[in-house]
């Protein structure tokens, strides 16, 4: 899985009121995006954000436990499902 498809963190949370600024730094410039909050009720809104602002790692993680994995053949299951979660994590891109 070579394609980037994904701005690389590391990604900060800023509360800003009712909107939360997902931001990262590199090469002296930000990317990033701000989630608004629309006070519908949503009690999850910054766990919502924090979960975001980690998805880098964690599709880096994922990565990561596929290749140590790889080749255990009583691990095909754990391995299906890693495969599932980069791939709707990256579009199906390989």
């Amino acid at each position: 899985m070579s394609k980037k498809a994904h701005t690389p963190g590391p990604w900060l949370v800023e509360p800003h009121g009712k909107t939360y600024a997902l931001y990262s730094r590199r090469d002296d410039r930000y990317h990033g995006l701000r989630l608004v909050n629309l006070d519908d009720g949503d009690h999850n809104f910054e766990a919502n954000a924090r979960l975001i602002a980690a998805a880098p790692d964690m599709l880096e993680a994922l990565k990561q436990a596929r290749g140590w994995l790889q080749g255990w053949a009583s691990a095909e299951r754990e391995i299906a499902i890693i495969d599932a979660a980069l791939s709707k994590a990256t579009g199906g891109a390989s």
